[in-house]
């Protein structure tokens, strides 16, 4: 079943699948939905295409003939439909349980993990995954194969999921001056429980320069704004060294329940979606990230 554009362009789509993401995902959707409004939350599924077309099954069905190769793509197709159930029911439990009336859908559709925010680009809001997928378990020194190339290819703000959820209460925002951090902290000014958020803003500099005093003064200028919205508890910090490094420590110093990214900057962070460093931040950072293009 697929989702039908819609004149609301401010659904949030959770993209899930039968590993252990699935429940931390749905709920972190219903998180973020209660603080920007979001008018529904869309359960997106992808029954793998490459499934049907492995060579295993090729093999077999040249090697046992016609019928028997159609018998086999008919019980994968069985097995698939099964699974995609139960992805639909556990989703439903956990959504209808809410009690916050929240108006859902299920979307399964047959093509590549890795595309499956493609077809809400224009109705949405925002995308919620998990860290890793089917496959990986509770290997946490792994990353979902398919993570890069969504946060790639999304031009939506993207809440990467922890393995757990947890109530949020404060905030780190790894701040470079960038539009894309911009847009970020715009989107968190307009939180419904921003008053009850204790949001930090951090710049590492690489270097001295006019550059960097512009990034620190626009950064004070982020406090205010934060604070004329009704932030009550806003402070920023300015840093030196590795930026991983930095931002890394100052989430596990600080207990942070939210890390905010820019997915483009001016500095080293503007590589963070192209290279290593975000495969550090991501792996080390064991807390829900949102980032922003």
């Amino acid at each position: 079943m697929g989702v039908e554009a819609s004149k609301d362009a401010n659904a949030l789509v959770a993209c899930v699948d039968s590993s252990g993401y699935l429940e931390p995902v749905i709920q972190h959707a219903i998180w973020w939905r209660s603080q920007i409004e979001a008018s529904r939350v869309v359960v997106a599924n992808i029954s793998d295409l490459r499934c049907f077309d492995q060579p295993v099954v090729n093999e077999l069905g040249g090697a046992l003939g016609v019928q028997p190769y159609q018998g086999l793509v008919a019980e994968l197709q069985r097995i698939e439909a099964m699974r995609v159930e139960t992805i639909r029911s556990r989703a439903s439990a956990l959504l209808e349980s809410s009690g916050g009336g929240i108006r859902w859908c299920f979307d399964n559709r047959m093509g590549v993990p890795a595309d499956v925010v493609q077809p809400f680009q224009s109705i949405a809001s925002g995308v919620v995954l998990g860290k890793r997928g089917d496959g990986y378990g509770y290997a946490s020194e792994h990353l979902g194969s398919n993570l890069d190339r969504i946060l790639r290819s999304s031009q939506l703000p993207c809440l990467i999921s922890s393995r757990q959820f947890r109530p949020l209460r404060s905030v780190l925002v790894a701040y470079d001056g960038s539009e894309s951090i911009e847009n970020g902290l715009r989107h968190l000014e307009c939180f419904r429980e921003l008053d009850t958020l204790e949001v930090r803003l951090i710049h590492v500099r690489e270097g001295s320069g006019r550059r960097s005093d512009e990034v620190s003064s626009k950064m004070d200028a982020r406090v205010g704004a934060l604070r004329a919205a009704g932030c009550r508890s806003v402070d920023a910090v300015v840093m030196e060294g590795d930026v991983e490094d930095r931002i890394a420590d100052r989430v596990s110093e600080y207990d942070v329940g939210l890390l905010m990214l820019g997915a483009r900057g001016h500095s080293r962070l503007r590589n963070l979606f192209v290279g290593s460093t975000t495969v550090e931040l991501i792996r080390r950072c064991r807390i829900p990230i949102l980032t922003f293009r």
